[in-house]
């Protein structure tokens, strides 16, 4: 081989080499950046969960960490989760709504998350805090699930199932794992049947979501898990707009911009304002929602199709 075809192949090879390992390269810094920003954001803000908060009326309009607390009240408290339940909490973070779980009901809590430092942390916090016996921490993908069949009471996933390329699989797995008469507990965001398409562009843009799905088609994921048809509440003005009215208060408006420039750069943190207000805007026009949504798995399994419960044997 003469030293031009020997260069050549060395190229190629180096080409091939660069193509097969640049998205575990690639994936692994995003991981680790959106860990670094998790933490750093509720560090500089001074709270606990990295989501929306619930604001009611009896909350000061800055008391963000007692309506962080009420979100999860709100949600979840109407399930009368027990001890003796087990619940299984999908995209857990660092673990912050699993702890709370298990310091409010005393339950066994699975958590797992796709990113490896988060449930690292989880895993620290869950030990720290005592409850190592009744919280475990997994790196697990949502859409292969490694648990078996009718394993969980209540499956709980807070603002996290709008990532997820391929959300029907995700419900499949869901139903698959939840034990008869078992609760999928979502707190989701939707868009909206003729939104604009740039309105719609501009939430995905915040919510770093690919693609988010309508009402209509989320009812049409559970059915085809045969999952019960979902309640839902849209809560955008106790979430949205009351988690806005925080970061703009006093209290907050300073660490919100400083997190805003160390990550996204001044420009970005003196334009926070102005992404506020349209954010919340889409939201009060109608053309996004946020909302608490329940679905279930039938207590007994289903009758084979074409076969009704009262047919003769």
């Amino acid at each position: 081989m003469n030293p031009a075809d020997a260069a050549q192949t060395d190229a190629a090879d180096i080409n091939s080499y660069n193509e097969l390992h640049r998205p575990r390269v690639d994936d692994k810094y995003k991981q680790r950046m959106e860990t670094a920003y998790t933490q750093d954001y509720l560090r500089i803000v001074g709270i606990e969960h990295y989501r929306l908060a619930y604001f009611t009326p009896d909350l000061a309009p800055d008391d963000l960490p007692a309506a962080l607390e009420r979100y999860l009240e709100v949600l979840l408290d109407p399930l009368e989760i027990k001890p003796d339940h087990v619940v299984l909490d999908v995209g857990c973070g660092i673990g912050a709504t699993t702890a709370w779980m298990v310091r409010r009901y005393g339950c066994r809590v699975y958590a797992i998350d796709i990113v490896a430092d988060f449930v690292d942390a989880a895993a620290r916090r869950f030990a720290g805090d005592g409850m190592a016996e009744r919280a475990t921490a997994q790196k697990m993908d949502a859409l292969d699930l490694a648990f078996p069949a009718a394993t969980f009471d209540f499956i709980v996933g807070l603002e996290v199932i709008y990532h997820f390329p391929d959300k029907q699989r995700f419900f499949t797995e869901a139903a698959r794992v939840l034990k008869p008469g078992g609760t999928l507990v979502l707190s989701e965001y939707l868009t909206v049947p003729g939104a604009p398409r740039l309105g719609t562009q501009f939430v995905q843009m915040i919510l770093e979501s690919d693609k988010l799905e309508t009402e209509a088609t989320y009812r049409s994921y559970l059915a085809a898990a045969n999952l019960s048809a979902p309640r839902l509440t849209d809560v955008f003005e106790q979430t949205v707009v009351g988690t806005n009215r925080a970061f703009r208060s006093s209290r907050y408006r300073s660490r919100v911009k400083a997190y805003s420039a160390v990550y996204f750069g001044l420009l970005f943190a003196a334009a926070m304002p102005a992404v506020y207000w349209l954010w919340e805007q889409l939201f009060k026009r109608g053309h996004a929602r946020h909302v608490f949504m329940y679905s279930q798995k039938a207590a007994t399994p289903a009758p084979p199709p074409g076969l009704s419960s009262g047919a003769a044997g």
